[in-house]
């Protein structure tokens, strides 16, 4: 099984609920870890990211403590930086501010040769413009979109705000998989219960549709049925909740690439989320040792 992700990776400023802070970087290691075990013993994880060169070297070797294929390119200055405050539980403000060029699909396109999917996460939502996402995701035979922040808007000073995106039937019609938390799937089809919007999302073409809804589980949809599939052994005080939705699409797709049932690929899913909040910060490489099942 080989597997690419790809996001930006900004330099993570983060104070959690109770006070605590702490500075690292977040972005696709998030889910990097996760796949580093998923893909074990004979697969392998392409890591493909674009960032500031200032920050290379400690990226570098991150990246490398994973053992994932690496392929970053730079531009001058510190890319984006996330400064994130959590005001309780899952819910944070969050500024994002300066900035790298998103990708294109000729430039992307060569990366991905031999995988057997892709994850793209749109952990700022300036990962590609529409029209370069259309032509990449022809290229790819499995391609899971984390809608993330297409479903945030920023101002002048950087702070993110929820908001409506107009075209997000067109990004979700050409993914494969598509996943979003309970919030961002309210601001694709307000007013709905859901697993009628789970639904919905997956006529417009999706193979699978899948919102998380932190401790209380995920909404599931293929185009001929939606449910919902309760957390099991949710955590009632999590570390850090920060790249839980990361890991659990790394198990979702993992899943589907093992022929698994969406629902049987979303409770695995669930539990590497699980496993993700008991860390501050990216788990460590081995943080999920035990917590993948029928790789």
């Amino acid at each position: 099984m080989r597997i690419a992700i790809i996001g930006h990776i900004p330099c993570d400023f983060y104070t959690l609920a109770d006070g605590s802070t702490y500075t690292g970087f977040g972005g696709i290691f998030y889910g990097a870890s996760a796949l580093s075990e998923l893909v074990k013993p004979d697969g392998s994880v392409v890591f493909i990211s674009r960032i500031g060169n200032s920050v290379l070297p400690q990226v570098s070797r991150l990246a490398e403590s994973y053992g994932v294929e690496f392929h970053v390119d730079t531009v001058p200055g510190d890319g984006w930086s996330v400064n994130a405050v959590y005001v309780s539980g899952e819910d944070r403000r969050e500024h994002l501010t300066g900035g790298v060029p998103p990708w294109t699909a000729d430039e992307l396109s060569p990366l991905i040769t031999g995988c057997d999917g892709v994850i793209l996460n749109m952990v700022t939502g300036y990962e590609m413009d529409l029209p370069e996402f259309v032509k990449f995701a022809s290229h790819v035979p499995l391609l899971h979109l984390d809608f993330h922040s297409l479903a945030l808007g920023r101002d002048d000073t950087g702070l993110r705000y929820p908001r409506s995106n107009s075209h997000a039937e067109e990004w979700c019609r050409h993914a494969h998989i598509v996943q979003m938390n309970r919030r961002e799937l309210e601001s694709v089809c307000p007013d709905m219960k859901p697993e009628t919007a789970v639904h919905k999302i997956s006529t417009w073409g999706a193979r699978w549709v899948a919102a998380t809804d932190g401790s209380l589980g995920v909404y599931v949809a293929t185009g001929e049925m939606a449910l919902h599939v309760s957390a099991n052994n949710p955590t009632e005080s999590p570390v850090d909740p920060t790249g839980c939705g990361d890991a659990f699409g790394a198990g979702l797709l993992s899943g589907a690439l093992q022929g698994k049932s969406v629902v049987d690929a979303a409770a695995d899913a669930q539990r590497l989320a699980r496993r993700n909040a008991d860390f501050k910060n990216i788990p460590p490489p081995g943080a999920y040792d035990g917590y993948v099942t029928d790789k």
